[in-house]
């Protein structure tokens, strides 16, 4: 019972840390709009103005406080917890005919505007379900439990080989750059041109992740 009473072991896991943030994000407004009210209070400053419509120049010092504490807001383009961003994957690319084609693969939760979050989005996707069904109910089946937790360690394992090759690469890199950079006899000119070498070689391994996958899969 207690393993089930765990957010992370609940079927509804994802709901529950959606309606969490969510909680958070209107205290986090009512705080805001508490210290607007006492700032404006304690300094005998009047709060209406001509009207009462957000972007106008006549809403008074109340609404144009909260208008520039928003400016700060983080941006939630979905405020109803029941309604999600999606991104469109689409394909783009030119056949042999110069013909150019566009192809829809699916849609995305729009976890952010980088690639950094989209990935770790995807791989909490995976990892997830593996882990509620790892610390589920003890009438779980044992070997659905012993499979997902074998599953969840591939995977740990995987990635972990990936990430030692790619680093691998990169800090030894890095390391004979340091080394240059420590040197007496080291100017500006050559600290340039490290720095240029280092833009052109991040951005080569960048385009890489296919071989350091299939040097990480020997590994593992």
């Amino acid at each position: 019972m207690k393993k089930r009473g765990q957010t992370e072991a609940r079927i509804d896991s994802k709901l529950f840390e959606q309606l969490e943030d969510e909680r958070k994000y209107w205290r986090n407004v009512l705080l805001r709009v508490v210290v607007a009210v006492k700032s404006l209070a304690t300094r005998g400053l009047s709060f209406r103005g001509k009207t009462d419509t957000f972007g106008s120049t006549n809403n008074g010092n109340f609404m144009m406080l909260l208008e520039a504490i928003s400016e700060f807001d983080p941006v939630d383009s979905t405020p109803d917890i029941t309604n999600v961003d999606q991104l469109s994957l689409i394909v783009r690319f030119v056949q042999d005919n110069a013909e150019p084609v566009e192809r829809f693969l699916c849609f995305l939760p729009n976890t952010g505007h980088k690639a950094e979050n989209i990935v770790a989005s995807h791989w909490n996707q995976i990892i997830s379900p593996l882990k509620a069904i790892k610390s589920d109910s003890p009438y779980q089946k044992v070997f659905v439990k012993n499979k997902a937790t074998g599953l969840l360690a591939q995977l740990n394992s995987l990635e972990t080989a990936i990430l030692s090759e790619f680093w691998g690469s990169v800090l030894k890199q890095f390391n004979i750059a340091s080394k240059i950079l420590q040197g007496v006899d080291t100017d500006v000119e050559v600290v340039s041109r490290l720095y240029e070498s280092f833009i052109t070689f991040v951005e080569s391994k960048r385009e890489s992740f296919d071989a350091f996958e299939a040097a990480g899969k020997k590994k593992f």
